[in-house]
């Protein structure tokens, strides 16, 4: 009993039997090709025409059949893909509209000037200083000067302002900051400000019409302010900011032996000589260099001179 494999393959030899050429028309079409190998004429078409190898696999090319993409899943996929680019424009514009406008600046000026990088912020300053932080969160550091701003309520915009003595945090209001060895002083002319005095200082609500003052707090800073109080004749508030400033620094700090000599010259004037006797040992203790020559001979004069004032004293 033969399988449907067997049939198959018997077919296909019935077939091949029947379309095989007989051997003299194979004679035939061979003695036709050398014939016109021999010709010139027909030599070069030979030659040109394509053999039965290329015309079958030409054939075969052509009719073979060829996938074909559904029109319904042609369309699909365009419409996926045209998402996919829409999404992508859409993030790409949402993300440039919410990236912050980041700041950067640096300001110089001895005359009143402007400064027009915040957005919706007012800024005029007379002074140095530095801008940083975001449109939304701009932060200024101001060195030295004045410093007037108006931030606009409800824009969103929270604005702090830091000198070396305190600082200034405001959500909308105008207010000014000036800053000299004296300190800093926030001047609110219409809503209010949190201020902050030193490090470990309590904020303080400062209203409309209202002010605050943030003495230094650094050494080198107090130096700098008993120096200008001393200069206006206040001797005693002077004496008062060096005594801060020695409590706050230590024997390594470049300001700690210049507020020693100070606070010697001060105490000379105010003849008070035991402490200026103490105080310009303190500095020849501490290894002090720029003024070790002359503290060095006030110290022997000053030692004399508290001695007799002991020994005359009853």
């Amino acid at each position: 009993m033969t399988g449907p494999v067997d049939r198959m393959e018997a077919l296909l030899e019935r077939v091949a039997r029947a379309n095989e050429p007989s051997c003299g028309a194979v004679e035939r079409v061979v003695e036709r090709v050398i014939a016109g190998e021999r010709d010139p004429a027909t030599s070069g078409l030979l030659d040109v025409l394509p053999r039965p190898r290329e015309v079958a696999s030409d054939r075969f090319a052509v009719l073979a059949p060829k996938p074909r993409v559904r029109p319904v899943r042609r369309r699909l996929a365009f419409g996926v893909a045209l998402a996919f680019v829409l999404v992508a424009v859409g993030l790409a514009v949402r993300s440039a509209q919410t990236r912050p406008v980041l700041l950067d600046a640096r300001l110089d000026s001895e005359v009143a000037r402007s400064f027009d990088e915040i957005p919706e912020v007012d800024v005029t300053y007379v002074g140095r200083g530095d801008v940083t932080g975001s449109a939304s969160h701009p932060f200024i550091f101001w060195e030295v000067g004045r410093l007037a701003l108006c931030v606009p309520p409800g824009q969103g915009i929270h604005l702090t302002v830091r000198t070396p003595d305190g600082q200034a945090v405001v959500h909308g209001t105008c207010f000014r900051v000036e800053r000299n060895a004296l300190g800093t002083r926030v001047s609110v002319t219409e809503g209010r400000v949190e201020v902050t005095c030193g490090e470990a200082g309590a904020p303080v609500f400062v209203e409309g019409g209202d002010a605050r003052e943030c003495r230094p707090t650094r050494p080198a800073a107090l130096l700098a302010r008993a120096l200008v109080l001393r200069k206006g004749g206040d001797a005693a508030s002077a004496l008062s900011a060096l005594q801060e400033g020695l409590a706050h620094s230590t024997a390594g700090d470049p300001a700690r032996g210049e507020m020693l000599a100070l606070l010697v010259e001060i105490q000379v004037e105010a003849e008070d000589l035991p402490a200026a006797l103490e105080a310009a040992r303190i500095y020849l203790a501490e290894g002090h260099e720029p003024r070790r020559a002359d503290m060095s001979e006030l110290v022997r004069r000053l030692e004399s001179k508290v001695s007799d004032t002991r020994g005359g004293s009853p």
